[in-house]
């Protein structure tokens, strides 16, 4: 059996005052993408979450792009390289990035000002396996 892809997706947008629970959303399987040259495919260890995260699924007015309905979740996680086709990043490494709710994502690493990508890698104590 393949292995899938499990995902949170966004069911309906929060109406003004709603707070946010499991019946905004859907939990579902995809799959898992292909990654073309220059990106890398992370799979999620730990899936973040901020109150900006509810702009994005609110219709109030917000600075933030929406998430629209059924699309996966958008948010930041901290992710295992899992297979890479960019030069900068190499399997087994350990990046934050903004991967959505899901657990495999595929990323095209950015360079931004300061010779830095918009993934980050994150460096391991070299006496262990502990991030």
């Amino acid at each position: 059996m393949a292995q899938m892809n499990r995902q949170w997706r966004l069911k309906r947008h929060l109406a003004s005052g709603e707070v946010p629970s499991r019946e905004v959303f859907t939990f579902g399987e995809g799959s898992i993408p292909e990654i073309a040259p220059g990106q890398i495919l992370v799979r999620t260890l730990v899936i973040g979450t901020s109150p900006a995260q509810r702009s994005y699924i609110s219709l109030d007015r917000s600075m933030h792009t929406k998430v629209q309905v059924g699309d996966v979740m958008r948010g930041r996680s901290i992710a295992e390289v899992v297979a890479s086709r960019h030069e900068a990043f190499a399997v087994g490494e350990i990046v934050s990035a903004s991967s959505g709710w899901q657990e495999y994502a595929a990323l095209t690493p950015n360079p931004i000002p300061g010779g830095i990508f918009d993934v980050l890698k994150i460096r391991r104590d070299r006496k262990s396996t502990r991030l």
